[in-house]
């Protein structure tokens, strides 16, 4: 079996928690992507990113029938971008709803979750959750 490289490896880059939805043959991946940071086991400054692709150029990469790498044919966007975002975690609720929680973080610093919805796997705003009595938590 081929294997498709969705995020490439670059050096001094942390990429992790990747979560994905299918909606409409297109493939949105979401995750979180930071600066490696020897005092922080996943990096600082993180972003959330959005990779959007069609279903079938994933499928033709697994199959090694790609020419060029699947990197290049996914359309990219940072999708949110504070001190250090951590989280991002996408979820497909019902057919033309979906949600995207993250959250900001530095350890000892800051602790905010958020939470998006949409009709598509699309977002741009957010809105904060806390939880009385609760200092930290995550999704």
């Amino acid at each position: 079996m081929m294997l498709a490289v969705l995020v490439p490896y670059r050096k001094g880059i942390y990429a992790s928690f990747p979560t994905f939805v299918e909606h409409k043959n297109l493939l949105f991946v979401y995750y979180r992507e930071g600066v490696t940071n020897t005092a922080y086991t996943h990096g600082l400054d993180g972003k959330v990113l959005r990779l959007k692709m069609k279903v079938s150029d994933l499928e033709r990469a697994i199959r090694g029938e790609l020419d060029v790498p699947l990197w290049d044919l996914m359309e990219k966007k940072i999708v949110f971008n504070a001190e250090n975002e951590l989280d991002s975690i996408v979820s497909k609720l019902d057919e033309n709803l979906f949600s995207l929680c993250t959250r900001n973080h530095i350890h000892g610093v800051l602790n905010q979750c958020y939470v998006s919805f949409s009709d598509e796997p699309e977002f741009s705003e957010r809105e904060p959750v806390s939880i009385k009595g609760v200092s930290l938590h995550a999704f």
